[in-house]
């Protein structure tokens, strides 16, 4: 499948799985309950297992074979015959906010062409949905990077974790220079990132995972922004949910580059 098609077939695939999580989630007793804590110091609830069968549940019926990778469970085959996509997802994204009754949260899926050992660079359409206020945001990949030139005047908006782990403390120099926000849902972030809602989302901890931003990239970068590592390369790890990343996703290279300086 192309391009166009591979996204048609994310949206399908997204408003199933939709409908259906918010339907268990509006029937479901307990799922904000805690099954496990990860090595890692990642919970995970009730809620994250029920997902992630509901998910699979979903692809396997959509009759469109897969190389399925998720948060809790890593990479799986689903369906007959040889997979078409790798299916990269995050099934909920921003538990603690759930579990909490925040309501931000939601889930993103990415597509990647089905190679040996996919990464972020294989990434070419991705799809986030908040749960809470039934927006959906969509994009594909450019084949060339845009980069924009958005100026923003005044202090930027930036979603900054630099919290839960050890950090080069002169990412700390950043908070009397910016309005600081973190809403606890990295790929609904970038996208807000992508709509302009925030200037930027900058994650410093090196624990963030592949599955927790892939869906949002192709959103940003359709929009003109940019993501790149803390050295502002770009940004690219295996498909998988070992957490390794850093990352400044920004409106613009412009954005990225004016954040950077204030360090």
């Amino acid at each position: 499948m192309g391009r166009t098609r591979g996204l048609a077939y994310l949206r399908d695939v997204g408003r199933r799985y939709a409908r259906r999580l918010k339907a268990a989630i509006r029937e479901g007793e307990g799922l904000r309950g805690v099954r496990r804590i990860t090595r890692g110091g990642n919970v995970v609830a009730e809620v994250d297992l029920v997902a992630e069968g509901i998910l699979e549940d979903t692809v396997r019926e959509r009759g469109v074979p897969v190389i399925l990778v998720t948060e809790d469970r890593g990479a799986r085959k689903v369906g007959a015959g040889s997979p078409e996509y790798v299916l990269v997802a995050d099934p909920l994204d921003g538990t603690t906010n759930f579990r909490r009754g925040i309501p931000f949260f939601g889930f993103s899926l990415a597509l990647a062409k089905p190679t040996e050992r996919p990464t972020l660079s294989d990434v070419f359409a991705g799809l986030v949905m908040d749960l809470c206020h039934d927006e959906l945001f969509t994009g594909r990949r450019p084949r060339a990077g845009t980069g924009g030139h958005v100026a923003v005047p005044g202090k930027l908006v930036v979603s900054l974790y630099a919290y839960g782990a050890r950090v080069d403390p002169r990412y700390f120099r950043l908070y009397p220079h910016l309005i600081v926000r973190g809403m606890g849902s990295l790929a609904l972030e970038i996208c807000y990132v992508a709509r302009g809602r925030i200037d930027a989302v900058m994650d410093v901890r090196g624990i963030a995972r592949a599955v927790d931003v892939a869906g949002a990239i192709p959103v940003l970068e359709e929009a003109g922004g940019v993501i790149t590592d803390l050295d502002g390369k770009g940004l690219d790890a295996e498909l998988d949910a070992v957490p390794r990343i850093s990352f400044v996703a920004a409106r613009s290279d412009a954005v990225r580059r004016r954040l950077m300086r204030l360090i």
